[in-house]
């Protein structure tokens, strides 16, 4: 027990002595994608990814941070639309954005 003491304690100082640089590593989980509720209007359909491949946006806008890059032959499920007809609002591998129409066959 006592060695297992010492060997708890002396591991920071041994961690410590073999890098002097500290980097923190942030890992997040994808964000929760809820389901439409009960009832709702809500109305999901698919949609797969044309040829050339597509991107899923945090915001209906070419600007926006990417969040997910898509292959040809992915499969979204599209849960709305935005901005008219040009975006729509998708949730594909469990990431939810906006994807361009023009993206999507």
């Amino acid at each position: 027990m006592r060695t297992m003491l010492l060997a708890a304690l002396s591991l920071p100082l041994a961690l410590a002595a073999c890098s002097s640089e500290k980097k923190v590593v942030v890992v997040q989980p994808p964000p929760a994608v809820a389901a439409p509720a009960p009832g709702s209007d809500v109305v999901v359909t698919h949609r797969v990814v044309n040829s050339l491949g597509g991107t899923i946006h945090r915001e209906p806008d070419p600007q926006s941070p990417v969040l997910a890059t898509l292959r040809p032959g992915d499969q979204v499920s599209v849960v709305g639309s935005a901005e008219g007809s040009a975006w729509s609002h998708v949730v594909a591998n469990g990431v939810d954005g906006y994807m361009e129409n023009a993206q999507l066959q």
